[in-house]
């Protein structure tokens, strides 16, 4: 029971430490690398995915997001949030302002991101009809 404990309480500060190193405040730039559809096998992943996007994280806890979309540019700001719970981890971004590149299911210029034990972002659009969308931190 002794060596379980040890383990458990080893693994909490390992993944504690891993997530402070990951949202430490450093600028880091989250791409888009998988889309997927309503439709099962519907995945596109590269230059075959509808649109390329990214967010880029500052240090001060803002973002810029920017969409590449049939030879246009769009792009919407805002503040991040990461949000840790006991069996969650997410990031919550706040647009200043309503944006067509916001993928959410409300109508409020907000956007969640849930964090995978893979160093991944999924987007939670997917929950409400929208697309499934993968992020993955650029190194």
């Amino acid at each position: 029971m002794r060596l379980f404990t040890v383990t458990v309480l080893a693994f909490s500060l390992v993944m504690s430490c891993e997530e402070e190193e990951l949202f430490d405040g450093i600028y880091q730039e989250w791409t888009l690398v998988k889309m997927t559809g309503q439709m099962p096998m519907d995945e596109k992943t590269g230059d075959d995915m509808d649109w390329q996007e990214e967010y880029v994280l500052m240090a001060d806890g803002t973002f810029v997001k920017t969409r590449l979309q049939d030879g246009g540019r769009s792009q919407s700001n805002g503040e991040y949030d990461v949000v840790i719970g006991d069996n969650f981890r997410y990031m919550q971004f706040t647009h200043e302002s309503d944006h067509k590149i916001i993928g959410n299911c409300f109508p409020n210029p907000v956007e969640l991101l849930l964090f995978t034990s893979d160093r991944k972002l999924i987007g939670t659009w997917e929950s409400c009809d929208g697309p499934g969308l993968e992020y993955m931190l650029e190194e």
